[in-house]
């Protein structure tokens, strides 16, 4: 079941598509939630759910209308369902809490309800949509509490030489009668025993203050503590990984095992070497990877482009969690790894302006859907349905950043309209940094002791 748009984009054309006369599928334009003005006993329990044309031949019961969502609140039960004019109007059980939830309309089974797009099938609403909030009053001005006036001291006084100047500069501006300055004199002596103890508790704060924090701290004990102290268990290191994309040359799949050797690019060699290229390049130092888990790598999966049905200037914004690709991808499963990519510059509709920074590696969290969109036909073949690819992804693994799908140029480059900014990448790998190495390098015997100065036979 398609669970709606997930890309935020500036041109709504599939509403657009969905008013024209010759259009035969409907749509939920937008839902509104009773609250002010109702009598007490409906407020935030009835919905009025508007569609993009007139809901004629639709048949709705509480059977097709399901509420999802919420923290504290879940499974709202839906009591009735009727319409009023061009308007379906559910009542609720119960009201929700102050999450997001989404209503669906829906056949028995889940899937989306006939006569209408999968992709406006379903829609997210707040109960409290109405709610007054904290965040909207105007902050209080309130002066400011006078400044307080402190002795002028100078803090950069960190060792016994400026401690011991800053205490007699002190002493001539309280006591002007103490002006002796003999080290032998009892009051510079006390003075400078006290600079003295002042040095040392100065480096001891000043250790303790580097120590006192995780991102200055010097010492392993002090790290491990502050992660305790956290409820988190200090790792002892480990290697260093890398995702890495394959490609192949010929149509059919090629697997690569795990433990295979990937080394970085060294200037005049082959992409794949034999034994002996292998050793020779072994010679020139570089870093050695070894790959982590099987990969089947086909052709076919080196770019897919991402459909945004039928939008235009469109991204995939950060947090998301799933994507549609353009075709039928069924040799990609669960666990499989791809990476998004921007590949054109936005801006400029180039490929050399695009953001090498705009990477992101997910493993699908389960197997991909096969689906057609009922509304837009294949461009290659005007009597088939465009065949997409719905594919999801582990929250761990949401996008940290937008990614950009479509959109015009500036006007430097004529404002023209660019598709296929970002792509998506099948034929990754993780790999960890190192060589395993067979067996047990021996460390040979210990060098036999030396022979000490012979003692005569009164030291014996």
């Amino acid at each position: 079941m398609t669970a709606g748009l997930v890309y935020l984009c500036c041109e709504d054309r599939r509403r657009a598509e969905l008013r024209e006369p010759t259009a035969t599928l409907n749509g939920i334009d937008f839902l509104e939630v009773v609250d002010a003005g109702a009598p007490p006993a409906d407020r935030q329990r009835v919905l009025r759910v508007n569609f993009v044309r007139t809901p004629a031949g639709l048949t709705i019961s509480e059977r097709n209308v399901r509420i999802g969502g919420g923290e504290r609140i879940r499974e709202i039960p839906v009591e009735d369902v009727s319409l009023d004019d061009d308007v379906l109007v559910v009542r609720v059980a119960t009201r929700g809490d102050f999450s997001t939830y989404t209503l669906r309309l829906v056949e028995p089974d889940g899937s989306p309800l006939a006569g209408l797009d999968p992709l406006l099938s379903a829609v997210d609403f707040s109960f409290k949509v109405e709610c007054p909030s904290d965040f909207d009053c105007r902050p209080v001005c309130a002066c400011p509490p006078e400044p307080r006036t402190e002795p002028a001291i100078d803090y950069l006084a960190k060792d016994y030489e400026s401690f011991r100047r800053l205490m007699l500069d002190r002493l001539a501006l309280v006591a002007p009668e103490l002006s002796e300055r003999n080290p032998a004199d009892l009051g510079v002596a006390l003075v400078e025993l006290v600079a003295y103890a002042a040095d040392y508790l100065s480096y001891e704060q000043d250790a303790v203050s580097t120590e006192a924090y995780l991102g200055a701290a010097r010492r392993r004990v002090s790290i491990r503590r502050h992660a305790t102290l956290l409820d988190y268990p200090m790792h002892d290191g480990g290697n260093a990984r890398v995702f890495v994309h394959l490609r192949a040359k010929g149509e059919s799949a090629v697997t690569l095992p795990a433990k295979r050797r990937l080394l970085t690019e060294l200037a005049g060699r082959d992409p794949v070497l034999d034994s002996v290229a292998y050793a020779d390049a072994l010679d020139e130092r570089p870093e050695v990877f070894e790959t982590m888990h099987e990969v089947t790598i086909r052709a076919e999966h080196d770019q897919l482009a991402l459909y945004a049905w039928g939008e235009r200037e469109c991204c995939l914004p950060e947090g998301a969690t799933r994507a549609t690709l353009a075709g039928h991808w069924p040799e990609l499963g669960e666990g499989d790894l791809l990476l998004l990519e921007e590949v054109i510059g936005p801006r400029t509709g180039e490929e050399e302006d695009a953001d090498p920074l705009r990477r992101h590696v997910v493993r699908l969290s389960e197997q991909p859907r096969l689906l057609e969109d009922p509304l837009f036909a294949d461009p290659e073949d005007d009597t088939q349905r465009q065949r997409v690819t719905e594919i999801a992804w582990g929250v761990e693994d949401a996008l940290t950043f937008p990614f950009c799908l479509s959109a015009r140029t500036d006007a430097e480059h004529g404002r023209r309209y660019v598709d296929g900014v970002t792509v998506a990448r099948g034929n990754v790998v993780l790999a960890d940094h190192g060589r395993t190495i067979a067996g047990e390098e021996p460390l040979g015997a210990p060098p036999p002791p030396r022979p000490g100065p012979e003692r005569d036979a009164c030291e014996r």
